[in-house]
């Protein structure tokens, strides 16, 4: 078995324990966006709203705590837009609170269907012809970058470090980069997706670029990436499409 073959098992594996998290992406149950009027909803324990600012939560009586600590009056949530979410923990349940232009609560349960019937993500054999060599070109500073999301409508905002050049068959592509998980991935968005369809996010499983705040001109470095139009008969497994767009959540 080659090195490229098991480290695509170890990521795949990783990503379906990911998936199979009792709290995880899986095990959410509702989402609801918060207004200014004060208003209980039935899969989140407490009484919710928000103003320009932030989210707040009022037990009423409900058992609620926020890292780690029991909330026992309002408790309010001052988010980034597009930034990480927070979570307040239940006995049974974690609502997760985000803010997305508006603030929105999601709620996650291990007793959500979609969990208890999750065997695993179905894939193509990973196949080392779909690793494709690219040149990472960062700006001068970072860019921000308006991208769409699941919920029709909303967009978000985020910081692009600059672009990954490569070629297939002979055509020059370009994928606009965006920050991932920590010295562990970058996410590429293909910015020209076919007609109708959201741009698709890829993996590649090289650091981050450590880029200072501004560069006096753009300079090159090699990263891997892929086609941004795979087919059904010759998909890029190595950096599995997620079916989603990039970012989603």
């Amino acid at each position: 078995m080659s090195a490229f073959i098991e480290q695509w098992q170890d990521w795949h594996a990783n990503r379906e324990r990911e998936l199979a998290d009792p709290y995880g992406w899986l095990a959410l149950v509702s989402l609801e966006w918060l207004t200014d009027v004060p208003a209980t909803y039935p899969a989140a324990p407490g009484v919710w709203w928000q103003d320009a600012d932030a989210a707040y939560v009022d037990p009423q009586g409900a058992e609620l705590s926020y890292q780690g600590e029991p909330i026992t009056g309002v408790q309010h949530f001052e988010l980034v837009n597009s930034g990480a979410g927070t979570r307040v923990s239940t006995s049974d349940v974690e609502v997760e609170v985000a803010r997305r232009s508006g603030y929105l609560i999601r709620v996650h349960s291990p007793k959500a269907p979609a969990l208890s019937e999750f065997r695993g993500v179905p894939t193509y054999q990973p196949d080392p012809n779909w690793v494709i060599t690219g040149t990472f070109e960062p700006f001068a500073e970072p860019r921000p970058t308006t991208v769409g999301a699941v919920t029709p409508g909303l967009n978000h905002v985020y910081q692009a470090p600059g672009l990954v050049r490569f070629e297939h068959d002979g055509t020059e592509h370009t994928l606009t980069a965006s920050t991932g998980r920590p010295a562990t991935a970058s996410t590429s968005c293909s910015p020209t997706p076919p007609a109708g369809s959201p741009p698709t996010r890829r993996t590649a499983p090289w650091p981050p670029p450590n880029l200072p705040p501004t560069a006096p001109s753009p300079s090159t470095s090699t990263a891997r990436s892929t086609s941004p139009a795979p087919s059904p008969t010759s998909p890029p497994a190595h950096y599995h499409p997620r079916g989603t767009t990039c970012p989603s959540r």
